[in-house]
């Protein structure tokens, strides 16, 4: 109730909180800071620069959750981050902006970090960028890539309609004909 009263008074002190929060009690500060609205964007942006491993996690995850492009904050410069952890919630944050999607998932699927990949997939299976698609495909012929990520990446690329597309995933999904006229899957 009290930051309900306080509004954007109550930022900083929930942000200093959060700074010492563990995981438990920094969801709850987390949703408090979100409540306050995205004119709370500024002031978080500014802790961004010093805050480093969990806590920039727990930072972008505020930014995303108020919305990006409400604060003029360019969340694309932690998709490079060195910590995986940062790079996903960054990732995260960019593929719910209709304007980042694309150019998110291409990013995304080269990352060496296997669950930003999945987040990439998980994004593209539905309506998969054309050139992700091209990369998806290419990578279904990589025996170095798990079998469950390639499965994954041939059914993301499924949903690019191009022709190119159509024609690798019929090559690969009809084979021949057999005795007695029955048709079986292609051979990988």
């Amino acid at each position: 109730r009290l930051v309900s009263r306080m509004k954007q008074a109550a930022a900083p002190a929930l942000l200093d909180a959060l700074d010492q929060a563990d995981e438990q009690h920094a969801a709850a500060y987390i949703e408090m800071l979100v409540g306050l609205g995205p004119e709370v964007g500024p002031l978080v942006a500014t802790r961004l620069t010093g805050a480093r491993g969990a806590q920039l996690r727990l930072l972008l995850s505020i930014m995303a959750k108020i919305g990006v492009a409400s604060s003029g904050f360019d969340m694309k410069f932690y998709v490079r981050h060195a910590d995986p952890a940062v790079r996903r919630e960054a990732i995260r944050a960019l593929i719910r902006d209709p304007a980042e999607r694309d150019e998110t998932i291409i990013v995304a699927l080269d990352d060496a970090d296997e669950r930003i990949v999945r987040v990439a997939l998980s994004a593209a299976m539905t309506n998969c960028p054309r050139q992700a698609a091209k990369t998806l495909l290419a990578r279904a012929e990589d025996s170095s890539v798990s079998a469950d990520l390639r499965a994954l990446g041939i059914r993301a690329a499924s949903s690019d309609r191009s022709p190119a597309t159509l024609e690798y995933l019929l090559g690969r999904t009809t084979g021949k004909r057999r005795f007695l006229r029955k048709q079986v899957l292609a051979a990988p």
